[in-house]
């Protein structure tokens, strides 16, 4: 079942274009840029780059501290790649130069990793279980209940 539904169009830069050349675009590119919100949490382009299988270049200071989903679960730093705000404003040249460098190995361990966490970070594929680890969180922590990581394999499929 799907949870959500498809825009008609998405707004890009000064116009708007239709999902289906949205959605295109990010599964034809290998990394995708998640620039920070205006709170410096994580934006739609973050969730949409993890959709789409192209692994997030997150651009914030506090990202992996402050907003990260489901931090306790997941290593964030497997699979997406994180740039400082001070990096991206001085040295987006070598930032570049950086990703276009990446060894092949590399690549793959985070395209694998990537693969993995996607189901936890997604709403609305046939193999997600992200809103049933939000309502299970969410459960647990309004009764009370230890909160922590559950080790539910149902829940939680990514194998650690």
């Amino acid at each position: 079942p799907k949870f959500t539904t498809m825009p008609e169009r998405a707004w890009v830069g000064d116009n708007y274009v239709s999902s289906e050349e949205f959605a295109r675009g990010f599964r034809s590119s290998r990394f995708c840029f998640a620039i920070a919100g205006r709170n410096g949490g994580p934006t739609r382009k973050f969730y949409d780059a993890v959709a789409h299988g192209c692994i997030p270049v997150v651009v914030c200071d506090q990202w992996l501290f402050s907003f990260a989903p489901f931090s306790s679960f997941i290593d964030h730093e497997e699979y997406a790649v994180y740039v400082t705000e001070a990096r991206w404003m001085h040295d987006l040249p070598g930032v570049i130069a950086e990703l276009e460098n990446m060894e092949l190995g590399a690549l793959r361990k985070r395209y694998q990793a990537l693969r993995d966490v996607a189901p936890l970070l997604t709403y609305d594929g046939a193999q997600s279980h992200a809103l049933g680890a939000v309502l299970l969180y969410e459960a647990r922590h309004r009764c009370g209940l230890r909160v922590g990581n559950p080790g539910d394999k149902h829940i939680y499929p990514i194998g650690r």
